[in-house]
């Protein structure tokens, strides 16, 4: 039996040291999958420690513990707000009062300057398939500002115009479509003031990434600042593992190409904090909503399935810009839960 324990506990620890591959090395079969459920490897390595223990195995029932720790702390950078909460709850009284005086003085000046903020909203449509009166009312209700939308459909472009859609968000771009499109076609929508609109902003291997480049007031400036909104689609792995790893990492070229002060990119992208190649993407320059706001993680598909359940749809964003308010929620006829934020111009 301790060998079979030791066995596992070795399977896990290459498992998860799968993570710390270079970026792009990950492009083969099945290893995005793999990567993809390192997060829930904490389960099998407690369940070996919780076997080594009641086999009176205690080096390995310490070792399964310990790998299980390790395991979970991988996604503490999700929490990162909440833990700095619960250490400003645990400071002594006077700490905690000088802490409290300082925010209430950045709270007065933040007051004073209340940056521009507008609402942002993805969505994978599953083959166009998902409900387009259920996405114009979100859109509705929400004050959506800009609108991503992944896997369409021509008939779900009429139907969304047909629900009201560009009443509500006038300005659009399409991306160009092929044949080659993995799901269909990319689209975003906005009310802002466009400057720009770009068909096909990076080259890619995977549908077009379509973008508007939109003018907002900037804090504590006269003029507006422009940012460049995205929204991007890479290969799953089923459809080319070498090209999904290029895609990914390839969408640093929509910050870099820019000339916008600021740049979004919206949209499933088929990865989460463990891939190697989504990590290069965040370390080109762009943040991520959920790791930005800090209070835990916000998986997003499938849909059907509470648990386990992955991080695969993303709101990222360049310097100059802060997020709040990150939330997940359904629309009908979609695989994947629709992913909206509030964003706003810091500077």
């Amino acid at each position: 039996m301790s060998i079979a324990i030791a066995i596992a506990l070795a399977l896990i620890i290459g498992w998860a040291c799968l993570r710390f591959l270079p970026a792009g090395a990950e492009g083969r079969m099945p290893l995005p999958y793999l990567i993809a459920f390192i997060h829930f490897l904490w389960i099998p390595s407690a369940l070996c420690g919780v076997l080594a223990a009641a086999q009176g195995y205690w080096h390995l029932a310490v070792l399964a513990v310990v790998l299980a720790v390790i395991i979970a702390a991988f996604d503490l950078p999700y929490y990162r707000h909440t833990l700095r909460m619960l250490r400003r709850n645990a400071q002594p009284e006077d700490s905690a009062q000088h802490d409290l005086q300082q925010s209430s003085q950045h709270t007065s000046d933040a007051a004073q300057r209340t940056p521009y903020e507008f609402s942002v909203m993805t969505l994978n449509c599953r083959y166009g398939r998902a409900d387009a009166r259920m996405i114009v009312e979100a859109v509705r209700s929400r004050a959506i500002a800009v609108l991503s939308l992944q896997e369409m459909s021509e008939n779900l472009l009429n139907y969304l115009a047909a629900a009201g859609l560009n009443q509500l968000l006038p300005h659009h771009q399409i991306g160009t479509m092929r044949d080659t499109d993995n799901g269909g076609f990319n689209g975003i929508w906005t009310n802002l003031p466009v400057t720009a609109a770009i068909a096909d902003t990076v080259d890619i291997p995977a549908a077009a990434v379509p973008s508007l480049v939109v003018a907002v007031p900037q804090q504590c400036a006269a003029d507006s600042r422009t940012i460049l909104c995205a929204s991007a689609h890479p290969k799953s792995p089923m459809r080319g593992c070498a090209q999904w790893s290029r895609g990914i990492i390839g969408l640093a070229g929509v910050n870099s190409n820019t000339r916008a002060a600021s740049t979004i990119v919206m949209g499933d992208l088929n990865a989460n904090l463990h891939h190697p190649s989504f990590r290069a993407l965040l370390r080109s320059g762009l943040r991520d909503a959920t790791l930005s706001q800090g209070t835990g993680r916000i998986p997003t598909f499938p849909i059907w399935l509470p648990w386990p359940r992955l991080e695969l749809d993303h709101i990222v964003f360049s310097n100059g810009l802060e997020a709040r308010a990150v939330e997940s929620f359904a629309i009908p006829g979609s695989d994947h839960l629709a992913l909206a934020a509030t964003l706003s111009v810091t500077r």
